[in-house]
C-alpha cells in the first residue's frame, strides 16, 4: 500500500488525477450542493476508493466561489 505522501509526491508529478466526476467527490465539483456523510462508504454517490487510498472515515465539502468585480 502506497503512503499518503507518496500520493501526494505523485500529484505534484502529475501522475495522479481523476477520471471520473461520478463519485462522492464529483457530486461536490458537479453540484450546487453541501455534501456532508459520517459513513462515506454508504453514501449514494460512494464508488468506492482506488487501490492503496486510506479509509475514508467522514466526508464534508461545501464548493466556494468567490467573485471579484471592478469598475
Amino acid at each position: 500500500m502506497r503512503k499518503v505522501s507518496e500520493l501526494y509526491k505523485a500529484y505534484l508529478r502529475g501522475e495522479l488525477f481523476f477520471e471520473s466526476l461520478n463519485n462522492l467527490f464529483g457530486r461536490t465539483i458537479t453540484s450546487n450542493e453541501v455534501v456532508l456523510t459520517n459513513e462515506p462508504s454508504q453514501h449514494a454517490a460512494s464508488k468506492g476508493t482506488p487501490s492503496g487510498h486510506p479509509r475514508i472515515m467522514r466526508f464534508n465539502w461545501t464548493k466556494h466561489v468567490s467573485m471579484l468585480s471592478g469598475v
